[in-house]
Order: C-alpha cells, then sequence, then structure tokens
C-alpha cells in the first residue's frame, strides 16, 4: 500500500496524490486555519474533489497546535476528504 503524507508543500504533490491508495493533510494551525502552503494545495486541486478522482483513495487529516484552534483548521479540511470516507 503506498500513502502519501502532505505537509502543505506548494509545488508539486498532485501526480503523487493520484499514483497514492491513501493521502494524509496535514496542517499546523496558523491563526486558527491551514498554513499558505496547505491552501494552494488544496486550492491547486480542488478539481479532484469536483471531479472525484480520488474515489476509493484512504484519506486522514490532522492539525497540530500549541493553543487550539484545530477544530476551525480541521473543519477547513474536512471537505476535501468527505468523497472519499470508507
Amino acid at each position: 500500500m503506498k500513502i502519501l503524507g502532505i505537509c502543505g508543500s506548494p509545488r508539486g504533490g498532485k501526480s503523487q496524490m493520484l499514483e497514492a491508495d491513501g493521502i494524509v493533510l496535514a496542517s499546523p494551525v496558523y491563526l486558527d486555519h491551514v498554513t499558505a502552503q496547505m491552501k494552494a494545495l488544496l486550492d491547486r486541486t480542488s478539481h479532484f474533489v469536483h471531479c472525484l478522482r480520488l474515489t476509493g483513495k484512504y484519506m486522514a487529516a490532522l492539525t497540530t497546535s500549541g493553543g487550539g484552534g484545530g477544530e476551525a483548521t480541521m473543519a477547513f479540511m474536512k471537505p476535501n476528504l468527505q468523497p472519499y470516507h470508507h
């Protein structure tokens, strides 16, 4: 099984996402939101969600925070996982 971990890489990642069996999205919390790099990645791959190009893949998201705000950050990433729940 090939699992791809993505921590908001500003470049690349799209072809690896299509090849992977599973994808883990991870972001620290910055002002109750994902990092700019993760936001850019989600924007660049939004057509994957709309066109269901990742259907059948295992998906997970995680956040880390020193002082809270993880719920809002996770709420932002969660819609990118919805179509792929197993």
